[in-house]
């Protein structure tokens, strides 16, 4: 077995991926605005829900549990394989991954946004990773302070 949530072939990007979190989204020019979580009650302006990139609501919960306890940092590497499995397993996760990786294709610049202050703990800086890993243009906003 390859490495999780293969991609057919490294390739030259044209377009580029902006991480983000909700208080700094705005700050870069977008064709698409993801707010990648796995519910929320209200969506922000000029955003899509992109329930299909965040964690399941299970593993969202232990990470909220480890929070709590303080020990999610030093747990990250845990977190970081079971949602890696789970973006492999998940046909929504695979589906939403390739039709970034089409619109980057195509020259659009997306940005990944989320309301969670942890910066490279965060689940998005994994995405970004795998798309950095095969050649995407991925720039990470800081947060405001």
């Amino acid at each position: 077995m390859g490495k999780i949530v293969e991609f057919k072939k490294r390739v030259k990007s044209k377009g580029t991926i902006y991480i983000a979190d909700n208080t700094n989204y705005l700050s870069v020019k977008a064709d698409l605005y993801l707010l990648c979580k796995p519910y929320t009650d209200s969506l922000p302006k000029n955003s899509a829900l992109a329930k299909e990139l965040s964690p399941s609501l299970e593993l969202y919960l232990l990470k909220q549990a480890k929070l709590s306890k303080a020990i999610f940092k030093t747990d990250f590497k845990e977190f970081k394989e079971k949602y890696l499995r789970e973006l492999q397993n998940r046909i929504d996760s695979i589906n939403a991954i390739n039709d970034i990786k089409h619109m980057l294709n195509q020259n659009n610049t997306i940005c990944l946004f989320d309301n969670c202050k942890l910066e490279e703990y965060c689940h998005l800086n994994i995405l970004g990773e795998l798309f950095q890993d095969k050649g995407y243009k991925v720039q990470y906003i800081k947060s405001k302070e």
